[in-house]
């Protein structure tokens, strides 16, 4: 349990806060899935339509996709803020417009929630819980928190349950999203979205999030890393815990949420509390910082939902976090690049920065990868300048601001990111909305560096602790030894990344005789096309031809069967796509020999 002498004085009280507005449970139509599928339809036609007319701009159309993503409930929602984090595949106008899908939702009538505790708990609520109540005080489109003190125990504890029939609805919609993902790999419609990837990542989120068993084996975990950062996990109680219900321990003290809400309405009364409890939200912010590098670098298992409301203010500048729906680890490899990188943009060793972010994407494109690092160590340093002018504003020299710079260098030339590299961004993007509520001015490089040294003294203490009955030489040499390690490791993968780059720069004589064929089939069908657009303005416009055409061609025009308006302009539509296919197929198979060839080969 927190101990008392940390938990602060009220900073709003309950009757203040907003009530959750409650909604009757609507069952799930068994024709939803050709609903979604008729809305996909729409929104595709709605990109030709717009793409047509020139009126098509990614934040416009933006729009339209998060409303659908909104109708398509949870997974939507989790789909969405999957695409949000990667502006390297996607505009980043379209990123940030799917940023702001709201998780908040209405809750259900307290009966519902009754039978799924009782179902869950099998025993009536009234055996386990001397005091349960009704209203929530959180909702979201997942689930609902309900305050409650258990019977036994004696103590407030905070009671998560799913929303009724969430998983069948859930998994309908996987199901739908799994089909769809496999056409789309089929078809080769985007490949570099990698569409069988995402679905893969949607579907373990979605499984984190609807079996409430993963939560709780998150925080037993971080109940033991994180109290070395100084960071408080609230305790679980397994008794009362099942795939559907969480119970955990209620902690009374201050969301970062509301601190950041009386920090815009009420500073002088927020001062006031600050001082009374002892929190100098700089600390905090620094605190929060450290524990975020520490959880991916050196835990290697991470928060990854650190927002506003799920962060929590105690006495004497401590720190606690609560719903820990989503966390992230790496295989060491991974790690050990991540850390590479990191400590590259510590020290501004921007080059050096750039071969790790090469190294940690899936697939490298074929372009010259010495333009693409003058541009990352171009933006590095920019980045770099910023941190160090006081005044500007905390987003020009934020990590997401750098981070969404990168990425679109990495869209721009058309880069393969892994699907899982979304959970370290999302990490550092949420955690960084918390900071920014804390600290007006940050260097991100000072504190980055700052920790790097306190995670050096920290290894350097566990490995002379394990050495301590050795001989000084045979430590120091055991010290030296993962540094060697680790320069060694470095450059193998170098070797191998260069190897990697012969190969997508290779080409053979088939993929020529390909991209020769592609060619050729692109200009015939482009002939069909112009063939078919003339019969279409002959048909409908009565437009004179012969001049253009000559008599031959006009006859063969005239030769083809009448059409309806709607059908011709599908026809044409379908004979601008396929067109479109057959110029990217020639274009991704003949590439690769501009490249072979010595003055395109890149230059690292």
């Amino acid at each position: 349990m927190l101990p008392e002498k940390l938990i602060p004085t009220r900073l709003v009280l309950p009757s203040e806060r907003p009530r959750i507005v409650l909604e009757p449970l609507r069952p799930s139509s068994r024709l939803r899935p050709f609903l979604l599928l008729f809305g996909l339809v729409r929104l595709w036609l709605l990109a030709l339509w717009l793409r047509l007319t020139l009126r098509f701009t990614p934040a416009r159309y933006a729009r339209r996709v998060r409303a659908f993503l909104l109708q398509l409930g949870p997974v939507g929602r989790m789909l969405g803020q999957l695409l949000a984090m990667r502006s390297d595949l996607i505009p980043a106008e379209f990123a940030a417009e799917l940023a702001v899908l709201e998780e908040r939702g209405a809750g259900v009538p307290f009966d519902l929630i009754r039978q799924v505790v009782e179902r869950e708990l099998r025993k009536p609520l009234e055996s386990h819980f001397e005091e349960f109540h009704e209203a929530p005080f959180t909702a979201t489109t997942n689930f609902q928190l309900h305050r409650a003190r258990l019977r036994r125990e004696g103590v407030w504890v905070a009671v998560k349950v799913l929303r009724p029939h969430i998983e069948e609805t859930a998994a309908r919609d996987l199901a739908l999203l799994r089909r769809l993902s496999g056409w789309l790999q089929l078809l080769r419609v985007y490949p570099k979205m990698r569409w069988s990837d995402l679905w893969r990542e949607v579907a373990e989120v979605s499984t984190r999030e609807l079996d409430l068993r993963f939560e709780a084996a998150s925080l037993r975990q971080l109940r033991r890393t994180l109290p070395p950062h100084g960071v408080y996990v609230p305790d679980i109680y397994p008794d009362y815990s099942t795939r559907r219900v969480l119970v955990m321990e209620f902690i009374h003290a201050a969301l970062l949420a509301d601190y950041a809400e009386l920090k815009r309405t009420d500073p002088h009364g927020l001062d006031a509390w600050l001082k009374e409890n002892n929190i100098r939200p700089r600390r905090l912010a620094r605190r929060l910082f450290y524990s975020v590098w520490r959880q991916i670098l050196e835990d290697n298992y991470f928060h990854t939902d650190l927002t506003p409301y799920n962060v929590i203010l105690l006495r004497d500048s401590r720190l606690a976090v609560i719903d820990c729906r989503g966390v992230g680890m790496f295989e060491m490899e991974t790690l050990a690049k991540h850390r590479r990188f990191v400590e590259s943009i510590a020290e501004g060793e921007y080059s050096t920065a750039a071969e790790f972010s090469f190294l940690l994407s899936s697939r490298l494109p074929v372009v010259d990868l010495g333009e693409v690092k003058e541009q990352f160590v171009r933006h590095w340093r920019q980045w770099e300048t910023r941190n160090y002018v006081p005044g500007l504003p905390v987003t020009e020299k934020s990590l997401t601001r750098m981070l969404d710079g990168l990425n679109r260098i990495m869209f721009r030339y058309h880069f393969e990111a892994q699907w899982g590299m979304a959970r370290f961004a999302r990490t550092l993007i949420n955690a960084e909305v918390s900071i920014l509520q804390l600290a007006e001015e940050v260097n991100y490089l000072i504190w980055l560096r700052r920790y790097l040294r306190a995670a050096e003294r920290r290894n350097n203490r566990i490995n002379v602790r394990e050495l301590s009955d050795r001989a000084v030489i045979t430590a120091t040499a055991a010290l030296e030894l993962p540094k060697l390690m680790s320069a060694d490791s470095i450059a193998q993968q170098e070797v191998l990344r260069r190897q990697a780059r012969v190969f997508h720069g290779s080409t053979t004589k088939t993929g020529y005789l390909l991209g020769t064929l592609y060619g050729a089939l692109a200009s015939a069908w482009l002939l069909v096309g112009a063939l078919l657009t003339c019969a279409f303005l002959d048909q409908h416009y009565q437009t004179r031809l012969e001049p253009i055409l000559g008599s031959q061609l006009l006859s063969v025009v005239r030769a083809m069967p009448p059409l309806s308006y709607g059908v011709w302009v599908g026809v044409l539509l379908v004979v601008l796509y396929l067109y479109r296919r057959l110029v990217r197929l020639k274009r991704g198979v003949l590439q690769t020999d501009a490249v072979q060839r010595p003055e395109a080969r890149p230059a690292i």
